[in-house]
């Protein structure tokens, strides 16, 4: 398994997606659910979760040091069988058969070989009734030509491969996150300066400066936040979209 992991900061280019996902997952998982967050990084998704849920939840990892940064943040908050953060394999996850009401596995499977053997593993641990809530790029978008871009990943998914790798869950709806900043806006201006300050040289102005010239363009900050994206669900809008985001019933 690669690793790429988001820096535990706002300012970043990945914040607002990553963010914007955990709060879609929020709206389909219930107070009393136990959930798992797998490949949790930093957890400040996994907290998220814990925020809304008065059940257990549980972020997982391979790597030793995300799990010592997440222990260490969030050590007031750990209690054992209600919130904790394990060392865990998403191919052989040590969990009994249907032990939780739902799957959290944003931007994940991209980076394992063995992808079958995980939606495996998560359809095992869910309880009959789970969701699995599941986000990875969609290889249209994010490599266009074939050949994987991103040194991390080694695996990215059409549609339907994404959709036949999804087929054994009773239900599976397939959106796409969208970026929205500028949609339904009178804004190309700002959309152009956006795309201006992200070229090489230019992006290592400092994020208070183009902070600045953003806002005296009416945008409140340069980097997005979740409020900038937003889930899709028809088809053609769904396949011009850089991420799959995958909503699985067992």
């Amino acid at each position: 398994m690669s690793q790429e992991r988001i820096e535990d900061s706002i300012d970043t280019p990945w914040w607002g997606e990553h963010d914007q996902r955990y709060v879609e997952a929020l709206k389909h998982i219930g107070k009393n659910f136990t959930v798992l967050d797998i490949a949790c990084g930093n957890g400040f998704g996994t907290y998220k979760l814990f925020e809304q849920t008065q059940n257990t939840v549980i972020g997982g990892d391979v790597s030793d040091d995300a799990l010592l940064y997440c222990k260490s943040k969030y050590q007031k908050y750990l209690k054992e069988d209600a919130f904790d953060f394990r060392k865990l394999d998403a191919t052989a996850l040590d969990f009994n058969d249907n032990t939780f009401d739902a799957i959290v596995s944003f931007e994940t499977i991209e980076h394992i070989t063995d992808y079958n053997k995980v939606i495996t593993e998560f359809k095992r641990v869910l309880k009959p009734g789970g969701i699995l809530l599941l986000s990875t790029p969609n290889i249209a978008v994010s490599s266009p030509d074939g050949i994987i871009v991103n040194p991390y990943h080694v695996k990215e998914f059409t549609y339907d491969e994404l959709n036949s790798l999804l087929s054994s869950f009773s239900t599976c709806s397939i959106g796409g996150q969208q970026y929205v900043r500028y949609k339904n806006k009178n804004s190309g201006l700002a959309f152009l300066v956006e795309r201006f300050l992200y070229l090489r040289g230019i992006r290592r102005l400092s994020t208070g400066i183009k902070n600045s010239i953003m806002r005296s363009l009416g945008i409140p900050n340069f980097y997005p936040v979740s409020n900038d994206y937003e889930i899709v669900w028809p088809f053609e809008e769904v396949m011009k979209c850089l991420t799959f985001f995958a909503i699985c019933k067992k």
